[in-house]
Parts: structure tokens; C-alpha cells; sequence
């Protein structure tokens, strides 16, 4: 179990450095598929019809 633990510890901090670089950026991917309404409702909706309005 000891000679283990390393691997655990290494594979769980990657996994949490990634989460912390790569959810700004799927936020972003969402946010840019919203409404203007959609995007600054409070709490914030995961579930959304998306549009291409922004795009044009």
C-alpha cells in the first residue's frame, strides 16, 4: 500500500490541476453559446437551448 500512495497522490493532483485549468474554459465555451439573460442568470443554468446569435 505505501509503495502505492505516491502514484495516488501524483494522479490525484493532476487531475485537480486540470480540472482548475481547463473548467474556466469550458465555462466560457457554454457562456458564449447563451443568451445575454441566460448568461448572467442567477443561479447560473447548465441546462440552456444554445444559439449561434452571439456568433453573427
Amino acid at each position: 500500500m505505501n509503495e502505492k500512495l505516491p502514484l495516488v497522490a501524483r494522479t490525484v493532483t493532476a487531475w485537480a490541476v486540470t480540472l482548475l485549468i481547463f473548467f474556466p474554459l469550458g465555462w466560457l465555451v457554454l457562456t458564449a453559446f447563451k443568451t445575454e439573460l441566460q448568461a448572467i442568470h442567477v443561479p447560473p443554468l447548465v441546462v440552456f437551448e444554445p444559439t449561434l446569435a452571439n456568433f453573427t
